[in-house]
């Protein structure tokens, strides 16, 4: 049994799928503590060819995003967004001045060439101050839902205790020792 396990492990395509599966997970760990690193450290400004992430901070917009997750927003022409599109935007004015927020269009009107709306949140009853194109930040286009529960998790003291903490002590350990391991193989 022993000598089956012995040439599993260290059969070379064995060796080489393992190694891409790290590299592959080690990518994506990284990856995904950048994008939500970035996000916190810009305070959701971070825009990449007129695409941002962006939190959901409150339960204005339940049950299509809930508090904590993570939407994909698109810049876009603002003469092409309808009633009916949620939208992240600026505030300008009142409690939501120089916050983000992520809301639904429910009126749209043309004045001296600006486009201007009227937006709401999906759960909540009042309208919010009206916003003009320049506050815009986009569209949503998708809400992500991976990055979202990693998200939730994150946000969790135990979820970051047990899901990111631990994992990345082990990860670390286990290539520490594979590192000690070689360097006594060449000695």
């Amino acid at each position: 049994m022993k000598e089956t396990y012995n040439k599993i492990v260290n059969n070379k395509a064995f060796q080489i799928v393992k190694k891409l599966l790290s590299i592959c997970l080690t990518v994506v760990l990284v990856l995904v503590f950048f994008i939500i690193l970035v996000q916190k450290l810009s305070n959701n400004r971070f825009n990449l060819g007129g695409y941002g992430i962006y939190t959901i901070a409150t339960g204005s917009m339940e049950p299509e995003y809930k508090v904590k997750d993570l939407i994909l927003s698109n810049r876009v022409d603002p003469k092409t967004i309808n009633v009916g599109d949620d939208v992240v935007y600026l505030g300008k004015e009142d409690s939501l001045n120089g916050k983000i927020i992520t809301h639904r269009v429910v009126d749209k009107y043309e004045k001296d060439g600006k486009v201007h709306f009227y937006t709401q949140g999906i759960a909540s009853g009042m309208m919010d101050p009206e916003i003009d194109e320049s506050q815009v930040l986009g569209v949503v286009k998708h809400k992500l839902h991976i990055l979202s529960f990693l998200s939730h998790i994150i946000n969790s003291t135990y979820g970051l205790i047990f899901l990111i903490i631990i994992p990345f002590i082990v990860f670390v350990f286990f290539e520490g020792k594979r590192i000690i391991d070689e360097s006594h193989k060449e000695d």
